[in-house]
């Protein structure tokens, strides 16, 4: 930077330095601006002891043009405290980047607290603003889980093909029923950042075609018990969320001795059932639980198999690089989605979870308009069927909260609605069991509920609470989920209250 005389009389009127100057200095008055708060007239003073004069006005200016005021602007926060109940409706983390600097989610809500306004009342902001970018945060991967040692290692090593030979269509035929060969399409590999990654990618596209090659002519499934190990994932999630330790603990040993029953019978759903739980965990960033969670499993897997099962190994490969699961999980789904539809058809049960997991976590990675559509196709195949089984017609009805809710994720919020309404109709005269039915109509109350929160609209208390007696039905009262919809209705009774004290 080169450095010019002091100034000597009256305060600079003119700019004296030129651009290539002031980018010299752009990063360091960021820092010190932004980072480290600096008051503008002390970062003045500290950069002219260094030769670089400049006057309050021209830093302002140039604050401006660098797009670094740390003062928020309306339309941006608007769109950000709208977004963020959006995803809230998905259970997801939201981080975002506005104008340049990190904003977590809390720092959102305080905004709006303070303000005591409700961002989903104001007018919705059409797009996103330029200057603003979000995500869910990526959890961190703190090594390899801590009882997965050379103890518990196969005991026979598993021969790791060349990553072209696993992904090699060839290798990927299957036989269907008819003795026809049907192959399965090549697997899009996600981006590697390490020869470690190469190395679980393998192991795992390895071992998801022995266990599908290990189940395939296993005809038994039992749905109670993969509806109770998701039901036990969520309160784990929900508890660890709101800080109920007890409760997932419980929920943890539960989720083991389930696994255990899905493990004896082979059933084709095991992975799907599993990557739904697993990628509901880097949803909300709980890296700590999912690190549990998976050494769970694989204590319920040595026990029950053995530490040679492909599960185990997919387990182990998943336990060394969490940061990957998402892609991975992705991958492992494709390549049973094709099994499965060669051998139980595109309108098979398992075939069917298989598509709806792929859809939640085409979800979790960000891609809504991806998942509306995949979802949006199961929806309408659905639809145009001349008659359903009892399973389908829980499976429609799944994928209309799903569509649902994805409309609601992208900002359609009157067709979020008419689906829930027209949903919460159709509940009552599905062919279902008293507790699928319940299943589903909660599920149904609580997008409705949050969307009307969001919206400010009457009637989102009632929902709640509807879907709270509903989850006390069939649960205790230190059910993950049950909690969650009694902290939700107790945020409502507390905004209530503020709204009532400044009246």
């Amino acid at each position: 930077m080169q450095k010019h005389p002091a100034p000597t009389g009256q305060p600079l009127s003119e700019d004296i330095h030129t651009a290539e100057e002031w980018e010299e200095i752009r990063n360091t008055f960021t820092n010190l601006y932004r980072e480290e708060d600096m008051p503008l007239r002390e970062i003045r003073e500290t950069f002219a002891q260094r030769g670089f004069y400049a006057t309050i006005p021209q830093y302002k200016r140039r604050i401006r043009r660098w797009k670094i005021d740390k003062n928020n602007k309306e339309s941006d926060m608007v769109f950000a405290g709208q977004k963020l109940a959006t995803r809230k409706l998905q259970g997801k983390e939201t981080i975002f980047t506005i104008r340049g600097r990190v904003k977590p989610s809390h720092e959102v809500e305080r905004y709006w607290k303070r303000r005591q306004v409700q961002p989903g009342r104001l007018s919705p902001v059409p797009s996103t603003p330029p200057d603003v970018r979000y995500s869910t945060p990526a959890p961190s991967s703190p090594g390899p889980l801590p009882f997965l040692d050379a103890s518990l290692a196969p005991t026979k090593a598993l021969a790791s093909p060349h990553t072209r030979a696993v992904c090699d269509p060839s290798n990927h035929c299957t036989e269907n029923r008819s003795g026809q060969t049907n192959w399965v399409r090549p697997i899009l590999l996600p981006p590697l950042t390490s020869p470690g990654s190469l190395r679980d990618l393998e192991l795992i596209l390895r071992s998801t075609r022995e266990h599908y090659e290990m189940c395939m002519d296993q005809d038994y499934s039992n749905v109670q018990h993969l509806i109770s190990f998701e039901n036990d994932s969520q309160t784990i999630i929900a508890s660890t969320i709101y800080g109920y330790e007890a409760s997932a603990q419980a929920a943890l040993i539960r989720v083991q001795n389930t696994l255990s029953e899905i493990l004896r019978n082979r059933d084709k759903n095991l992975l799907s059932t599993v990557m739904s739980s697993l990628t509901g965990f880097v949803a909300r960033n709980l890296a700590q639980p999912i690190r549990e969670f998976i050494g769970s499993l694989c204590r319920a897997t040595v026990t029950t198999c053995s530490a040679s099962h492909p599960f185990f190994v997919i387990l182990q490969a998943m336990s060394r690089s969490l940061e990957m699961i998402i892609p991975f999980a992705e991958v492992m789904l494709h390549l049973g989605l094709d099994f499965l539809t060669v051998r139980m058809g595109a309108m098979g049960l398992e075939t069917i979870y298989a598509s709806s997991v792929l859809n939640n976590i085409c979800s979790n990675k960000g891609d809504y308009t991806g998942a509306l559509r995949q979802a949006e196709r199961m929806y309408e195949s659905y639809r145009n069927q001349s008659s359903m089984r009892k399973a389908d017609n829980f499976w429609f009805m799944d994928s209309q909260i799903m569509v649902a809710s994805l409309h609601a994720e992208l900002g359609n919020y009157e067709e979020a609605a008419r689906l829930v309404e027209e949903g919460l109709t159709f509940c009552e005269t599905l062919t279902l069991g008293a507790r699928d039915r319940d299943r589903v109509r909660l599920r149904f109350l609580c997008l409705q509920g949050n969307l009307r929160h969001f919206l400010g609209l009457s009637g989102a208390f009632e929902a709640l609470e509807e879907a709270l007696t509903i989850r006390l039905r069939w649960f205790a009262a230190d059910d993950g989920v049950a909690m969650y919809i009694a902290q939700e209705l107790q945020k409502m009774l507390d905004e209530q209250a503020v709204r009532e004290y400044h009246v």
